[in-house]
């Protein structure tokens, strides 16, 4: 049987975070699939193990895409969700 540490179940969340911004940044906005990646890249920075700070921050880079995106200010919004990338990196 294997068991996560959690330090894997950490890193696996952060992991999948990355991934999802990844293919945000490179795929591109469709509408249905930018909607549900930007719930799922919410709900794992939620899971990651940051302070105060550096969540507020993930949340409002977050916050800013998604509006960002919603006014059509694609530029914009790859800026965010790459600031945000860079922040996760470790």
């Amino acid at each position: 049987m294997f068991h996560h540490t959690p330090f894997s179940i950490i890193e696996s969340a952060r992991k999948r975070a990355c991934q999802s911004l990844d293919g945000l940044l490179n795929q591109g906005f469709r509408q249905g699939n930018a909607a549900q990646a930007f719930e799922e890249i919410r709900d794992l920075l939620e899971a990651l193990p940051l302070n105060s700070e550096e969540f507020a921050l993930a949340v409002n880079r977050l916050a800013s895409a998604r509006q960002y995106h919603q006014s059509g200010e694609h530029g914009a919004a790859r800026y965010e969700l790459r600031l945000l990338r860079r922040s996760l990196e470790r």
